[in-house]
């Protein structure tokens, strides 16, 4: 059902048939067709049944009776049993029909001019130059004529006899036969003349033949020297890759040989390089010892100063106690020897009840605790201009006025608070366990006054405002000391933990290094660090009293660290909250301060506890509206005037 044959038109290009679904294509699906098949039709009518005609499948057909040529009507007219000619005729208009070409039938006598004396066998078959499929072929025997004989078998057909039009073109190697045994109709001068036409054409026919051979010749001896260019040039192009080849062969030797070198010289720069960089190491190895060394020479010294101030103290309240007994013991020795000689003399029935009495009351008209209580003025007096008092600055600026007497105040505040606070009254361990923590507080007061920054100058009235309030947002410009000196103001003024938010990771390890390099303490035998850090993933002293983070980082604790802050809580005064460079308004930020809000609003009792500080350099009115619409929040502002610069500008 398949056959695939190739036509000229397509080139080299072979179509595939298909006679099941009468359909071609090629093989890569470019050409797509469909085979129409077109029977032959006839004439059946009365002067028509002896013979076939053609006729033209595009005329009108309504006067005349048509059957299309089947193998059984075909059989019945070419029955051996027939004592009567067959003559094959076209149709009036005597056109051949152009769709199925091939060997025609003579249709030299029309219709009307049938000859009844005609012999049966007598047939002039003319041959045609195409050998296309017709239905004349279909009814031809083995020898390409068509015979009427006693024999009905049919021959096998074979499709490339229909389809092979090279084949058919050439007509040398299958060319048609005349049939022979055919008596001559008609005139015999026609026929002779017939004959000459026919040889003619034949010789045309050789002349062709001719032709193409030496068209062929001419082919194939161009084909020869076209092949022997090709095989020439093919020996130059292999011969230029050889050279090619040689060369990139040469030029990647010599590029290895570069890369080679240029490794070598890289290695010996790098083992350079790495040698100067140990030494660098050594080098800054060694000066870190040394100053670690110097330290610890350091804190050892203090430490022995702090012991022998601690002994010297301790000498005082001995000879303190030493003599407050010798008092009591002589004051109560006068009066016991009067107290008996009253009981001798018969004055003094109870001499036990007036004994007690005058000891009372000498505890009265000398209290010992107020002894102490001086002492320890004198201690911390002493502690003041050591420390600071008669301290020399190093400043490339005088320090103003206004930030000598804010220092004074915060150093007036303490000695207040130690001789004023019943916490501090006494003589006990407990009270003499407070002293260093104002000792630590007075230091960080000093050095964030020496740090001489413009915040300092109005950090009392900022503190204030920080105490009376809940949530507090400052505006200040950049450098004013808002990250670095109001957290250890704030650790000063008493509040347990200040937990300092930055935008990103590098900020919070500089700050805290910062922070821990400016705010030194000295009133404790070992020297603390204020502030320490943490970020996803690393951190630094953790648990120090004021903690730089990343703002994503407390997002995160405040989302799911439930004992973050809670009612159970405990705290001397305040653990304080600070959201820095809300500026930025990155989504961090926002969710910071949208959960802190969220927690005041849900949990209010968490007020008494917490603080929030909100700093910006220039803060959206967003801000402040979010926590004033919380029900009995305690909210103020603060923003500190355009402040001027650390040094003197001078316009050129």
């Amino acid at each position: 059902k398949l056959i695939r044959l190739d036509f000229d038109c397509f080139g080299t290009e072979e179509l595939e048939f298909n006679l099941a679904t009468f359909s071609l294509t090629n093989t890569d699906g470019t050409i797509m067709g469909f085979i129409r098949w077109i029977p032959r039709l006839i004439s059946k009518t009365a002067r028509n049944k002896k013979q076939i005609t053609f006729l033209d499948n595009f005329r009108s057909l309504k006067t005349i009776d048509v059957v299309p040529l089947t193998t059984e009507y075909r059989k019945q007219i070419f029955n051996p049993s027939s004592e009567t000619s067959v003559t094959l005729k076209q149709d009036d208009n005597g056109d051949e029909d152009d769709d199925n070409g091939g060997v025609a039938y003579n249709t030299s006598t029309r219709d009307d001019d049938y000859d009844e004396t005609a012999t049966k066998n007598d047939k002039i078959i003319k041959p045609s130059a195409s050998r296309n499929w017709c239905l004349n072929e279909s009814i031809q025997h083995g020898d390409n004529s068509i015979r009427d004989d006693n024999d009905d078998h049919q021959p096998e057909l074979k499709a490339d006899d229909y389809f092979n039009e090279t084949k058919a073109n050439l007509g040398v190697s299958a060319p048609l036969s005349i049939v022979e045994n055919v008596k001559p109709v008609g005139d015999p001068q026609a026929t002779e003349s017939m004959l000459a036409e026919l040889k003619i054409e034949n010789d045309k026919l050789k002349q062709a033949l001719d032709n193409e051979r030496a068209r062929i010749d001419n082919q194939i001896r161009l084909n020869a020297e076209r092949d022997s260019l090709h095989k020439k040039e093919l020996a130059e192009a292999l011969d230029k890759i050889e050279r090619k080849h040689a060369m990139d062969k040469e030029n990647k030797e010599k590029e290895m040989a570069e890369a080679i070198a240029e490794i070598n010289k890289k290695r010996t720069i790098d083992e350079k390089q790495k040698k100067q960089e140990l030494a660098a190491a050594k080098a800054e190895l060694d000066r870190k010892k040394a100053i670690d060394e110097r330290k610890k020479n350091e804190e050892m010294t203090a430490a022995m100063n702090e012991i022998n101030r601690k002994h010297d103290e301790e000498e005082l309240l001995q000879e303190k106690a030493n003599k407050y007994m010798k008092m009591f013991s002589d004051y109560i020795d006068k009066k016991a020897k009067a107290l008996i000689e009253e009981t001798i003399t018969g004055g003094s029935t109870q001499p036990w009840i007036e004994l007690k009495t005058e000891t009372d009351d000498f505890n009265t008209q000398n209290r010992f605790i107020g002894e102490i209580e001086e002492l320890k003025q004198q201690a911390l007096e002493e502690f003041i201009k050591e420390n600071i008092s008669f301290q020399r600055l190093k400043v490339d600026k005088v320090p103003t006025e206004k930030s000598v007497s804010t220092v004074k105040r915060f150093i007036d505040k303490v000695k207040t608070n130690m001789k004023e606070k019943p916490e501090y009254r006494g003589h006990d361990l407990k009270q003499f366990s407070l002293i260093p923590a104002l000792l630590e507080q007075i230091m960080i007061y000093y050095s964030s006054f020496t740090l001489q920054l413009p915040l300092f100058e109005v950090a009392q009235e900022l503190l204030e405002k920080i105490d009376r309030n809940t949530v507090t947002t400052i505006t200040t410009s950049t450098g004013s000391g808002k990250s670095t000196l109001l957290p250890a103001l704030l650790i000063a003024e008493g509040y347990d933990r200040v937990i300092v938010t930055q935008p990103r990771r590098l900020p919070c390890t500089l700050i805290s290094q910062r922070v821990n390099e400016t705010m030194t303490l000295e009133g404790s035998s070992q020297s603390l660090n204020l502030a320490g850090w943490a970020v996803s993933g690393a951190e630094s002293n953790p648990n120090a009293k004021i903690l730089y983070l990343t703002d994503g980082l407390l997002k995160e604790r405040l989302q799911y660290d439930e004992n973050l802050i809670t009612n159970y809580t405990k705290v001397e005064k305040s653990i304080v909250f600070f959201i820095d460079e809300v500026h930025e308004r990155s989504v961090n930020i926002d969710f910071c301060l949208a959960l802190l809000a969220r927690l005041l609003i849900v949990q209010p009792e968490l007020q008494s506890k917490m603080k929030l500080i909100i700093s910006s350099a220039t803060l959206d009115s967003s801000v402040p509206t979010l926590f004033r619409q919380i029900p009995q929040l305690k909210f103020a502002e603060f923003q500190m005037p355009a402040m001027g610069t650390l040094y003197t500008v001078t316009k050129v």
